[in-house]
């Protein structure tokens, strides 16, 4: 599983768990459907799991440079992001299409399982690739490009 830097702000419990980690760490979670933050929900089979354990593959430290005309000219190239109020809105509107697509698929998830249980859905192929396309295409968006998200791939 990858947590994604807005992950980690939005939900504290991600803070508390690794904050303080070294690369090597075991962490383990009580698993409570109900209470954890979607983005570790289990979804494999029917079977729910007593507890999660994480290893600790990858630290990062990022450190914010000062938002200076060169810096956001680095950062967001020719674009209307020109100032740090600009800079600000921006991020903000990125957020929220993050929490946006999150929440999609916290309700298509929710909506799927509950379909199955109470049913036989035959879901179309093209269905399933559409739903499948955007949630790698959310997931590139949240890497921060392609290439991002294919070095991730490739460390599995």
């Amino acid at each position: 599983m990858f947590v994604n830097e807005a992950d980690f702000n939005e939900h504290r419990l991600f803070q508390d768990l690794f904050i303080g980690k070294k690369v090597g760490d075991l962490v383990e979670l009580m698993y409570n459907h109900d209470t954890l933050p979607h983005v570790i929900h289990y979804h494999k089979d029917d079977r729910i799991p007593a507890k999660i354990v994480f290893e600790v593959i990858n630290v990062q430290t990022i450190q914010i440079p000062d938002l200076t005309e060169e810096t956001i000219a680095q950062l967001f190239g020719a674009t209307d992001v020109k100032t740090e109020a600009d800079v600000r809105s921006k991020v903000t509107e990125i957020m929220s299409e993050s929490k946006f697509d999150n929440e999609l698929t916290r309700v298509t998830d929710e909506y799927v399982t509950a379909a199955q249980s109470s049913f036989e859905v035959q879901v179309p192929q093209t269905m399933i690739n559409e739903e499948v396309k955007h949630r790698v295409d959310s997931l590139k968006k949240q890497f921060g490009g392609e290439e991002n998200f294919k070095k991730f791939i490739e460390a599995k």
